[in-house]
Parts: structure tokens; sequence; C-alpha cells
């Protein structure tokens, strides 16, 4: 994979983020975040980073096996409520979704089995 851009500001908090995790009781969930920061680099400001997706992004999905479209903002765990749309970059959805960009389709272990999803649109706000 491609290296993709996350600004100097999220990759810090990114990093302790996953520092901590590994070091809780449950290490388990920083593998993919640690996996997702390995092929980052810094952009230095939001602006370079383009369209692809880093914190609060947000993002439409499609799962390519039922057709569903799902819309997300990504956010640090503190921030995240799936009520408002907002997914933990902890979660295995949200980890594999740093750095990708619109048109790109991967997999993932959700909770209920492996996931294929089609990045459809990536917005950054201001």
């Amino acid at each position: 994979m491609e290296l993709y851009a996350l600004t100097d500001s999220d990759y810090r908090k990114l990093s302790a983020l996953a520092l901590a995790m590994r070091n809780s009781r449950n290490p388990g969930r920083a593998a993919v975040l640690d996996q997702r920061l390995r092929i980052a680099r810094g952009a230095g400001s939001a602006d370079s980073a383009g369209i692809q997706v880093t914190m609060n992004s947000r993002i439409t999905i499609r799962d390519e096996d039922s057709g569903e479209v799902f819309s997300y903002r990504l956010a640090f765990p503190a921030e995240a409520d799936i009520s408002t749309s907002r997914i933990s970059v902890l979660t295995p959805l949200g980890s594999e979704l740093l750095g990708r960009r619109a048109g790109e389709s991967f997999g993932y272990d959700s909770p209920g089995g492996r996931r294929r999803v089609l990045v459809e649109k990536v917005v950054q706000d201001d």
C-alpha cells in the first residue's frame, strides 16, 4: 500500500493513542491502528492531506455485499458516538479507513465477520 498523509498533529495524537492501547489490558485494539500508522507520513497541515481519510473526515462507504450505504465521521475514542455517526479510529473499520481515498475498496474484520466496503466519498471539513 502506498504512503498516505496525516497531519502532524493527528499523527502525534494517534501514535500516543496506539501506545496507550498497547499498554492497556486490551492491546489487540491497537494492532490495526499500528499497522496503518506504519504507512503514514506527516503532511504538516490538513490542506496537504488532500482527499484521503484523516481524523474528522466525513466518509461515505458502500458495503460491497449488501449494497448498503453508510456515512460516518472518523473520531478519536472520546468523541465517538455511533448515534451521531461518529466512529472511533480504534474500531476495525475506523482504523482501516485512515488514508483511504474515494474509489478505494478494502476489507476489514467486523464483529459480524469479514466485510468488504467501497469508499464512495471523503469530505474534509475546514
